[in-house]
């Protein structure tokens, strides 16, 4: 089972085989403060740990909020490993359902900005792992997409993916 940065049961758990503290408390000061929007806590609350039923439910009755929280949680938190769990969790929900990518496509033109823009600053994040999943996430909105990476996104994109396939040989 993946440690879920949000509902923690216990003091510690194992996750990518490191120690996690408990984080609980830490998530809940975030909404508090006003660091997490309570309309995105309260969604990725719900959504977190549901079953591929209930995220598809929670998706149809609100469907760019899926968006919203996800670009809103990977630009508003700077922890590792919540980074590095939120695009666990977006990359298995973008597996279960291919349209998906649509949602967030629909969600950064209704706001007139890119869907890759934020996608793309996180593969300038020092950790492999992000970096790593970052550009699987970036590659399955590309391909899956109607409309493709075009431009000086699709160059940078190449460019780190590139990069982060030499460092690894």
């Amino acid at each position: 089972m993946i440690f879920s940065p949000f509902f923690a049961k216990s003091k510690t758990k194992t996750w990518l085989g490191q120690k996690v503290p408990f984080l609980t408390q830490n998530s809940i000061l975030r909404c508090r403060s006003q660091m997490i929007a309570k309309e995105d806590f309260d969604f990725i609350s719900r959504f977190d740990g549901a079953n591929a039923s209930t995220r598809a439910g929670l998706i149809q009755q609100d469907p760019l909020q899926l968006p919203k929280t996800f670009m809103n949680l990977l630009s508003q938190i700077s922890k590792d490993l919540t980074i590095q769990y939120l695009l666990t969790l977006l990359d298995d929900l973008l597996q279960e359902d291919k349209s998906r990518v649509e949602l967030f496509k629909n969600y950064a033109a209704k706001k007139n900005e890119s869907v890759w823009t934020q996608l793309l600053t996180l593969l300038n994040r020092p950790v492999g792992f992000i970096m790593n999943m970052t550009s699987r996430v970036i590659a399955k909105m590309a391909c899956w997409s109607r409309e493709l990476m075009t431009g000086s996104d699709l160059i940078f994109y190449l460019n780190k993916s590139g990069k982060i396939t030499n460092s690894r040989n």
